[in-house]
């Protein structure tokens, strides 16, 4: 029987080949829109956080008044983030912000290099389950008393230090020299939803 319908399906195609070859473009395009549009679907319903979604915050004030600006700013205030961040109410909690700085090493040879930098606190690592290669995050007191101490990434490390145990050496961000207390492995979350 299997035989006998791809024999009329060939006998179809020698008869009118415009016409088949359009009926098969068509199908094609069909199952490849649908092959996209249910891989997109399982992208964005993949949830990074995993169970931590469910305890994880990102707090949004509307600190102008109402007919102030036109639009939302998602960023808080300094004033806010400190009064949040002293809540002794929240057993985890890390204030966080991006920038950017130059980046470089004692030794020479290595060129310096402008690279985008995250200035957190401790807690950010343990709220995001940060992988570590070697070392850690800061001490407490570090966030109450600012010390220049840096984690930095797997890279970053194999960059200026050819991939060796980094830490309690130096790096200078901005030229201020920074001890690197702790070096993640690669960590990159997608979509990044620590940084909203």
């Amino acid at each position: 029987m299997f035989f006998y319908y791809c024999d009329l399906a060939w006998r179809s195609i020698r008869k009118t080949p415009m016409l088949s070859m359009l009926m098969v473009l068509a199908i094609s395009i069909g199952i490849g829109i649908t092959i996209t549009t249910l891989n997109v679907y399982k992208t964005m319903s993949y949830n990074p956080a995993g169970d931590r979604s469910e305890v994880i915050n990102s707090v949004q004030l509307w600190s102008q008044g109402l007919d102030t600006w036109d639009e939302f700013i998602p960023s808080i205030t300094y004033m806010d983030a400190m009064n949040l961040r002293n809540n002794k109410e929240l057993s985890l909690k890390a204030a966080t912000y991006r920038t950017g700085l130059a980046l470089q090493s004692d030794n020479p040879k290595i060129e310096p290099v402008l690279n985008s930098v995250r200035l957190t606190d401790r807690d950010f690592f343990r709220i995001f389950s940060v992988p570590f290669i070697y070392g850690s995050y800061w001490d407490t007191s570090v966030d109450l008393r600012p010390a220049y101490q840096v984690v930095i990434s797997q890279k970053l490390n194999l960059r200026f230090f050819e991939g060796k145990n980094s830490v309690g050496k130096t790096l200078f961000l901005d030229r201020k020299p920074y001890q690197i207390v702790g070096v993640i492995d690669d960590w990159n979350p997608q979509p990044k939803y620590y940084d909203p």
